[in-house]
């Protein structure tokens, strides 16, 4: 009997070792072909803004370099672009589905949401694909050249200064709340439906600064109607060199990065996610594709999987922290 059972035993153990070999051979095989039918990348907005036009590009380059087709599947809808994460959230961990999206829908959306899903737990970072700049930018009528102008300027104005960004919960409204925090400025936010509206109001006086990208300011900069005082980003941007960050006018720990990073379902296999990172990575630093990120007013850039992963827990804590001290809700 004993002899029975050891026998049983044995060959259970064989069969669960074999089974997990069985199961790495697949992942590596599964690594070694991927891919080896077509891959879909999902974006969360509609067709031809700046996130389809990164995306796009990206999914180009991604074909080129690993022989498939890598095409863009646009998933409008739900709060915070909702709809396109949970596309992915819900998909196979095989590779095949990939998100390529701004940094709203991660580190912004689920605190003012409650979505069905954790973008920290159900995501799994691939690749940093680039960072957008925004800009602060004054009429040149008002005597502000400098953060500390303005929170001095602010301060001295009985109802101090109002600045236009393009909704509540968007990256310039919460970079506006940021900057009010940090310096202490006399700011109030007054919402405004794109860019466009945001930075006429500006040109017009309505608001006295606007935070908002920067290929819709620079226009207005080289026709010297508006005065560009510093980037919102944590380093200075490769399309205005000259303007300094915040952080950089006394204030270190400000950093309001706009950005886009691709993602996949969590559980994908490690060996997938290494080769899309090499890929992605390698597209990055191509200088058509470089010269058109620039022209958006972004730079291309690359990051591990690792450090993608602690860059979005930090970002998602900053913005988090950010919606709390300012008391802001999608309401």
């Amino acid at each position: 009997m004993c002899s029975i059972k050891r026998s049983l035993l044995l060959a259970a153990a064989a069969a669960l070792y074999l089974g997990e070999a069985a199961i790495g051979h697949a992942q590596t095989s599964s690594a070694q072909t991927y891919p080896d039918h077509p891959v879909r990348v999902i974006i969360s907005f509609a067709p031809g803004g700046g996130a389809d036009l990164v995306a796009r590009t990206v999914a180009a380059k991604l074909q080129e370099s690993m022989g498939k087709p890598f095409i863009v599947e646009n998933r409008p809808g739900g709060n915070g672009g909702s709809v396109g994460v949970e596309t992915v959230v819900r998909s196979a961990p095989d590779g095949y589905t990939l998100l390529l999206t701004p940094n709203g829908p991660i580190s912004i959306a689920s605190h003012l949401q409650k979505p069905s899903y954790d973008v920290l737990k159900d995501l799994t970072p691939v690749g940093m694909a680039a960072f957008a700049g925004s800009g602060i930018a004054v009429p040149v009528s008002l005597p502000v050249k400098t953060i500390s102008d303005l929170v001095k300027a602010s301060k001295e104005t009985p109802k101090g200064f109002s600045y236009g960004h393009t909704g509540v919960g968007t990256q310039g409204h919460l970079a506006g709340e940021m900057l009010r925090t940090m310096t202490g400025a006399n700011l109030t936010g007054v919402a405004y439906k794109g860019n466009s509206p945001t930075v006429a109001a500006l040109l017009s006086s309505e608001t006295q600064l606007a935070i908002s990208d920067l290929v819709s300011l620079l226009p207005h900069v080289e026709q010297g109607k508006l005065r560009l005082i510093a980037v919102t980003n944590s380093s200075r941007q490769s399309i205005v060199p000259n303007v300094p960050t915040v952080a950089e006018q006394g204030y270190p720990d400000y950093s309001a990065d706009a950005w886009a990073g691709m993602f996949a379902p969590a559980n994908t296999p490690a060996d997938v996610i290494k080769r899309l990172n090499a890929a992605l990575g390698q597209a990055m630093q191509l200088p058509d594709v470089r010269k058109t990120f620039a022209n958006l007013g972004m730079d291309a850039t690359s990051m591990t999987p690792d450090a993608m992963r602690k860059f979005v827990m930090q970002d998602y804590a900053r913005w988090g922290q950010v919606i709390k001290s300012a008391n802001i809700t999608s309401d």
